[in-house]
């Protein structure tokens, strides 16, 4: 059994929704959809990779729901800036397909 110790602050909340994604100050946007979560950052999945260190702006592009439960989408901001954490290229789906870990800034007081 492999033990993994959780490094997460805030809670993860699955909620699946379509999301536009670019590179800061840049007119291009990406389709991408949300996996999951929380008060201080989003994984979201993507055909386009994202190198770790960009900032990026994130915007739902509606709140409809495909998840049950009314937790299910606190901390998702409607736009965001964010830096990419990570991207990873997810072995078990189509070629060119990424799993992305956004961190929000910090909060400004």
């Amino acid at each position: 059994m492999k033990d993994t110790m959780e490094k997460r602050t805030y809670e993860r909340r699955d909620y699946h929704v379509a999301l536009s994604v670019s590179f800061f100050n840049k007119n291009k946007f990406f389709t991408a959809e949300t996996i999951n979560n929380c008060e201080d950052g989003i994984c979201f999945k993507s055909d386009t990779f994202f190198r770790p260190g960009t900032a990026v702006y994130l915007r739902v592009k509606n709140f409809l729901p495909n998840t049950s439960g009314t937790r299910a989408f606190e901390g998702l901001r409607s736009t965001s800036l964010g830096e990419i954490k990570w991207c990873r290229e997810v072995a078990d789906a189509d070629a060119g397909t990424y799993e992305v870990g956004v961190k929000y800034p910090g909060s400004a007081y």
